[in-house]
This record gives C-alpha cells, structure tokens and sequence, in this order.
C-alpha cells in the first residue's frame, strides 16, 4: 500500500503521455487527422504529422494548446496521403482566433478544385470549398456562411465546421456548433459564369482527388495570422449532433483528459498516475438521495479540488465535483469511498484521498467510448447533473408569442435554457427547427432512470436532450421569424387572402414561392408566386398555419412575427402542369424536330417550371435525363451576384430570385398554383 508521498516514483513508471485533451470529444469513427497543436504538428488520429514551416509556435488554446501563426509564411505542412484524398463524404472541424477579419486567410487547404479548403474571406466570411479539377482550378463549388458575420471577431475563438453528405447532395456549415442558415454559394463550371446555390450540390456530387499537401495556416490566398485549435478531419458527414458535441455546445459532460493505454489521476498538484483503477463501485450522495453506481458504468471524475481549473479544459468549465456515467449522465455530489485506487506500472497500488485528486477517467475502450453514447431523454441542472429520464419525460409546452406550442416526444430532439428574459428557451426540433418562448410547466416532476424521483422549477432545468438522430425537413417551406427562429415544415392553409390595391387576391399556398414584409409599405408583404410574378398587399388573415414536419407541432404563426417565408418546391397551376408533362413526354420522342421543339417549348415556359423539371431527372430514358439536365442549365441565372454584409444581425435575410411577367388586372383573382 502506498500514499501520495509515491507519486513522484508512480509518474516516472507511468509509460506513454496521455491523449490530447480534446481527443475525448471527437467521435472516433471515419477520424482520419486530428492535428490538436500541443506542442507539436503530430497527427493524434493516425500518421498524417505535419510539418512546421517558419516561426510557427505553440501557446495556451481554446482546449490546452494550439498553433500560433504570424501570418508572415509560418504554417504546418501535411503531405499528401490516401487517407486525405476524401473524395466522397467528408467533414472537418476546427477553433479560430484571427488576428484580423480584414484579408482573406486559409486556416485549412488542400485543393478548392480538389478536396477542400477553408477560407475566411474579408468581412468575417467562413468559407467552404471543393471541386472535381483535383487541382486549385474549376470546376469547384463554394459554400459561404454569413453566420460567421455575427460571431467572428478579431481576436475572438470561433468554432467552424463543414459537412460535405454526397448521399444526400448537399454541404452544411456549422458555427459555434449551430446549423449556418444564412449562406452563399456559387458552383464554377468550366467556361460558364458562376451558378448561385445554397448548399445543393447535385452538380458536383464528389471531390477530385489531387496530389498537393495539406496546410494548416496556409492555401491560395494570405497565410493565417492567429490562432488555430483542434484542426480535425473525417471520411464521413458527421450529424448535427456530433458536431454540437465536437464544439462543446451540445449537453455539457465534463471535460476528462483521457488515455489510450491506462487509467488516469490527476492529483491537485498537477502529478499524472497511470495505470489501472480498482474501485468496484462510487456512491454519491446527491441532491435527491444516494446513488450506486458499479464502476463499469463509469468513465471518470472531476472532485471539487479542479476548482483551479487546468489549462487544458474548455472555457467556462465548472469546478463541482462530479461523476461522469458511460452514457453521459453526470452525478453531483459527496463521494461515500474515501480515496481512489490505482496500481501503478509494477504491482503497486496508491490510495489517494479524493481532497488530493483533481480528476480520474478510465482509459478509451470499446466498453468506455471517447464520446458518451446517450440513450433516451437526458436533463441538465442547473448544478451540473445530467441525468437520464424513465421514459419519455413530463409532458411539454412552449409558450410563445405565437401562442402555446405542444412539445410531443416524437418530434423534438432538445430544450434549452437561452438567458433571455422575454425568451427564456428554445426548442429544437428533429428536422432542424428551432422556436423560442418559455418553458411549461412551471415545475417539472421528473423520474430518473437510476431511481430517485424530484420536483425542480424551470428555471433549474438548463437542457432537455433527447437521443435521436436529426431527420431532414419533410415540407417545400422555410419561415425565418423576426426572434431569429427559422422552421421548416409544410403550409397547412389551402387559401390566403392577399389584400391588394383593387380588390383581393386569392392565392393557394402550394404556389407561393415566398412571402416577405415589403420594406416600402410597414404592415404589408410581397409575394412571389410560381412564375416569378410579385404580388403587393396585406394578407387578409392574421396568423397562417405552419406544420413542422415530421413529427412537429402546428402552429399558427402571426404574420407580424413573420421575417421570410419561401418554399423550395412550387408548382404551377394545373394547366401548366399539364402542358408540361406532355413537353417532358415529347423530350424523348423519336423525331429529333420533335425533341428540339418540345425543349424550346420547356425553355420559354420559363424558371417556374424547374421543381417539375427535376421530379424528371431520374427518367429510364437517357435522352430526357440530358435535355431535362440542359433545360435547368438554361433556365438558370447567368450571373451570381456577390454576398451582401447582413444589415442587422437579429434579422437574417433570404435572398429571392424572381422574374416579373404578370399582372393583376381583375378585381378579384384566383391564382391556380397547384
């Protein structure tokens, strides 16, 4: 038996140095380079080490250290290996801390035309790039998040991430761990102008693979001049929740610097034992009763004596002793065993009294994942529990300016606390919605899966997780509302009125392609419908009916809450549909006069028939697929506007195309839009 007086001689025998305190965070799966910047270019996730180039140096990160680059030539180079050359999914991770927003930097290059590359553009621009030239020339695609405006400051860690889904022919940027819904985007094909997007890539399903080396700090334009932390890659889209998860916004599980080859203490004066702890199990006693728990179930601690918090944990760390459970619960409070037991390199096993301890965790296993697998429903406190539900939970309200909004089970993936007065939660939903107000009830009566039961008021309650995967939206619509919220769903009204200079206008939902408030005329919108046409006026109802789908609640949005609202997919009146199909039909017609004919007759019908152009692109028949494909590039913008600063950050805008063609004429007038 022996004492902290061992520790000296238990370090010198505890073998190789422990993981990078941010490899706990990082889902393992498809990880193919994490280069972390403690003290060295290495890559903790496999053998793509990079090499320092200039005065590249090391100092305190945003998770331990990072790279500190002058922005002078100083930057890491990575050589070109198959485990970089992603050409189908892929998703890369990263902190930021500009010296300056006003030059166009690469914090992470390989290839725009080729793997990827990141920029942030003069302005406070994040930028996303890849191409399929495998080389830095076209054709390639652009992804910019104007998100990144509100947040990104000189000076300031910002945390980027980009994920390229070519199954579902998209790419997602995410800032500060949250969806960007405010982007830009342009595809540049050889010999044609710039085709806007945003985030569809159909046009260029997968990357080309190139030979260049990979740089941190270094690509196209200037060398980065800041900070970069944590720079991570992956062969696969990592979801909406392993991002939340790798920039530490999503449920807060105490940071646990962990090994791959031993069991890990920390004592308060900094000393390192490793090796293999022999606790059998850890009662705490708890703010609603003891808790058992064997130490299978368990992945480490953080004791009351880390309230100095290390310079390796994340900012804001909290200094409370708790006990962190394999699927990410986390207990609070008083310790029944007095010590915590390890043996050490050789046979000898330490006691050390938890007021000596600053942390412990068991060593990375198949048993003992890097990242917590969470089951079910999961609530955080205010005291740092976080604890699984039985079952699904309380029952659940919003209520919102809108009114109150039932949470049902099957629709919602979290809660949480804002720290806004007037909107003091937000909801979060499975397909990406999100809407504010204030929690109900008002006290929450709760069941834990480890036995206890207790009553807490909301304002105890800091999230509310459910584990389950995010599902994309169901519904043609998008509805920005002035609170910031954004849903997507479906329209559940089958008219509104649209109250217009000489009588009112009557206009089917399915045909609207947006409606927004019109910045001439306070308390009066614009419509847009299928054709391009814009329609002026105040709508008749005051609240329209929006469904979150799937598996959200309906809610009858007020029209003065209602910032923008568009639908990807609109379809003409029934005529036009009609004519179109036969036209679609005609496309693969034996007389090549006949062919040519019906794609001029599609091309003049105009952009409003693109959403029923591409319902075609999958026909057996490969002549229609090439002239459908030809009719779309036709009916597309020739020219791509440049991103525009967002005027005001509590208002995201969405930008419109539309091409007016008609005119109101009647007193009243029935819009055929479906």
């Amino acid at each position: 038996m022996h004492t902290t007086a061992s520790i000296v001689a238990a370090v010198a025998l505890a073998g190789a140095p422990p993981a990078p305190p941010g490899m706990a965070r990082l889902p393992r799966k498809g990880l193919v380079g994490y280069w972390a910047g403690e003290g060295s270019a290495n890559d903790s996730a496999g053998r793509n080490h990079g090499r320092i180039v200039g005065a590249v140096t090391f100092v305190r990160g945003k998770v331990g250290r990072c790279f500190k680059l002058d922005g002078r030539g100083a930057h890491v180079q990575i050589a070109s290996s198959p485990a970089l050359r992603i050409t189908g999914d892929q998703s890369v991770a990263m902190w930021l801390c500009a010296d300056t927003i006003q030059k166009h930097m690469n914090p992470f290059h390989k290839a725009y035309g080729g793997e990827f590359s990141v920029l942030l553009r003069e302005g406070g621009y994040l930028r996303y790039a890849f191409g399929m030239s495998g080389s830095n020339g076209r054709p390639w695609a652009a992804l910019v998040a104007r998100d990144a405006v509100e947040m990104l400051k000189a000076r300031r860690w910002v945390h980027f991430a980009a994920v390229r889904d070519v199954t579902a022919k998209t790419v997602r940027l995410y800032v500060n761990g949250r969806k960007a819904r405010n982007l830009y985007g342009v595809i540049y094909l050889p010999g044609q102008p710039g085709r806007p997007h945003t985030g569809d890539i159909t046009a260029l399903p997968k990357a080309r693979a190139s030979s260049y080396p990979a740089y941190i700090g270094r690509g196209n334009n200037e060398c980065f001049a800041g900070l970069i932390d944590e720079v991570a890659l992956w062969n696969r889209a990592l979801s909406h929740a392993e991002i939340a998860l790798v920039a530490g916004s999503g449920p807060g599980v105490p940071h646990l610097t962990r090994a791959a080859a031993a069991d890990r203490v920390v004592t308060t004066k900094g000393s390192v034992l490793l090796g293999e702890i022999r606790n059998a199990q850890f009662t705490v006693a708890t703010s609603f009763g003891k808790v058992t728990v064997p130490a299978r179930r368990v992945v480490g601690l953080v004791t009351g004596a880390a309230s100095k918090v290390p310079a390796t944990a994340p900012a804001g760390e909290a200094a409370a002793p708790r006990l962190v459970l394999v699927d990410g619960q986390v207990l609070v409070g008083k310790l029944a065993e007095p010590a915590v037991e390890i043996r050490i390199a050789g046979g000898s096993t330490l006691r050390v009294p938890w007021g000596k301890v600053r942390e412990f965790a068991y060593r990375v296993s198949e048993a003992r994942p890097s990242a917590p697998a969470p089951t079910g429903t999961m609530v955080s406190l205010a005291g740092g529990e976080r604890l699984a539900l039985a079952g699904t939970g309380p029952e659940l309200q919003l209520l919102t300016v809108h009114g109150r909004v039932p949470l049902a089970v099957s629709g919602l993936r979290s809660v949480e606390a804002t720290g806004k007065a007037d909107r003091p939660h937000r909801a979060c939903f499975v397909n990406g919605s999100e809407l504010s107000g204030t929690l109900l009830p008002a006290r929450l009566a709760l069941e834990f899966r480890l036995g206890p039961r207790t009553t807490v008021g909301r304002d105890a309650v800091r999230r509310i997780d459910r584990a389950v995967e995010p599902v994309a939206p169901t519904g043609a619509a998008t509805v920005e509302l002035r609170s910031g919220d954004c849903l997507f769903g479906t329209m559940g009204d089958e008219r509104l009125t649209l109250r217009i200079v000489g009588g009112d206008v009557v206009v089917r939902p399915a045909g609207v392609r947006t409606i927004a408030p019109d910045p001439a005329k306070p308390g009066q919108v614009a419509v847009t419908i299928w054709n391009g046409s814009v329609l002026r006026g105040r709508l008749g109802e005051s609240a329209v009916t929006f469904a979150i789908t799937p598996g959200g609640p309906t809610v009858k949005l007020k029209v003065a809450e209602i910032a923008a609202l568009a639908r990807s997919t609109v379809d003409p009146p029934e005529a036009v549909v009609r004519k179109v199909l036969a036209l679609i039909a005609q496309l693969g017609a034996a007389s090549y006069k006949d062919r040519e004919a019906a794609t001029k007759a599609l091309v003049a019908l105009g952009p409003g028939i693109a959403s029923l152009l591409k319902r075609h692109r999958e026909s057996p028949d490969p002549e229609v697929r090439a002239r459908i494909e030809r009719i779309l590039s036709d009916l597309a913008p020739t020219t791509a506007a440049p991103p525009a600063r967002p005027a005001a950050p509590q208002h995201r805008a969405i930008r419109l195309r539309a091409v007016a063609h008609a005119t109101v004429g009647a007193r009243r007038l029935a819009l055929e839009a479906e």
